[in-house]
């Protein structure tokens, strides 16, 4: 009796699933194998993008001014958020990777491709999958990051003693106009220092016959509602002669001002800590204020929020190409060559944002370039790995 190798057991029983199990069943089979390969690279991406973006600099503020560990740690709680956008499309790239290396090492895609199922079949788990992830990534950077990322600058300002800091203003002031360049309300601030307001001035002339004054000790941006939320202030009618008809006390109030006071100090430079409702807004005012630089910087940006989060897509099609490719290739390697195609990626990425931004590229090309060039390679690996 002829003694059959686990490989070639693994290929018939691979044959015999295949004539009785649906496409989903086949679906859930590779995402149950995709599962715990993407779990272990999340663990190493976010643990790799925790240490080298923020510990290493919050380390060096500990010794500087001194912050206790109960801060950095939260400040670090708060910038899980932020760091597993970058963790999770690397993280799709590895376990797709590795998971059809390992299919192909033993042997169960030579199986696949015996009952007639192609690569092109076993992208289609592997497309939703980070398309799920992409969604994933994209609903994160306009929800949680923003707010999360504000909560810990306001931490670390506790801490932080410096008299000048990136994005701090003295006496900030803004007219509103209203219809035939009328003066509407006026806007006064003492001082700005990245995150909230303090001595805050309104005067509104926009109601007729009357005139109202808002001061206020203290405002604070609230990023879900795209409002300043203002604390401990004091409301005066005054009538056209001048006389105080009505004073009315708060401790809390929601004011809507038509431009973030942050924004009449944002540079091109500052563009990538917005999010994509505050990036339309600023670039609504650039263009009104007509600052060609700052309204390209701008349209650069949002379109790299758009692409950004189908990073993930072509990071999933590549592992599917690269592993059809290289069956025999270990976990060890997998890792080497998924962290070398992340890198080359994120380097494209960056050079080409960088010539959006001096304008030899159009917003568009600067974002949806390198996720373009991406897809293309690994459509060509997954034919080439067909074949």
């Amino acid at each position: 009796m002829k003694t059959l190798s686990p490989r070639r057991i693994g290929r018939r029983l691979i044959w015999q699933l295949g004539r009785i199990i649906p496409g989903s069943q086949l679906d859930w089979y590779l995402w149950r194998n995709i599962a715990p390969a993407f779990g272990l690279g999340i663990t190493i991406f976010a643990a790799l993008a925790l240490s080298v973006g923020v510990l290493f600099d919050l380390v060096r503020q500990v010794a500087e001014a001194q912050i206790p560990l109960t801060a950095v740690l939260q400040v670090l709680l708060l910038q899980i958020p932020y760091t597993l956008t970058f963790a999770l499309p690397m993280a799709v790239m590895l376990a797709v990777l590795t998971t059809i290396s390992r299919l192909g090492e033993d042997g169960e895609l030579v199986a696949f491709k015996s009952i007639g199922l192609s690569l092109y079949r076993l992208a289609a788990p592997i497309l939703a999958f980070s398309l799920m992830i992409s969604l994933i990534t994209f609903t994160l950077g306009e929800t949680v990051i923003p707010e999360f990322r504000s909560q810990s600058d306001q931490v670390l300002q506790r801490y932080l003693h410096q008299e000048e800091r990136v994005g701090q203003s003295r006496d900030i002031y803004y007219p509103e106009y209203g219809p035939n360049d009328q003066v509407r309300r006026l806007y006064y601030a003492k001082e700005f220092d990245g995150v909230s307001m303090r001595g805050i001035t309104v005067v509104d002339f926009s109601q007729p016959e009357l005139v109202q004054v808002i001061t206020a000790a203290q405002a604070n941006w609230s990023y879900p509602k795209s409002t300043w939320t203002i604390a401990d202030g004091v409301i005066y009618l005054v009538s056209s002669l001048g006389n105080i008809r009505d004073i009315i006390e708060f401790q809390q109030q929601q004011l809507v001002i038509p431009r973030k006071l942050e924004e009449d100090v944002l540079s091109p430079s500052q563009v990538t800590e917005l999010s994509t409702a505050q990036a339309r807004q600023a670039l609504t005012l650039a263009e009104q204020d007509q600052n060609p630089t700052l309204v390209r910087a701008l349209n650069v940006h949002l379109q790299q929020q758009y692409a950004q989060p189908f990073v993930a897509i072509v990071f999933g099609l590549m592992g599917l190409g690269f592993g059809a490719m290289g069956q025999k290739r270990g976990a060890a390697q997998g890792f080497g060559l998924s962290v070398g195609l992340i890198f080359a990626q994120i380097l494209l990425t960056y050079f080409a944002g960088a010539l959006g931004f001096v304008g030899i590229l159009t917003p568009v090309m600067a974002a949806w370039f390198p996720q373009g060039l991406g897809l293309a390679v690994a459509v060509w690996l997954i034919q080439r790995a067909n074949r």
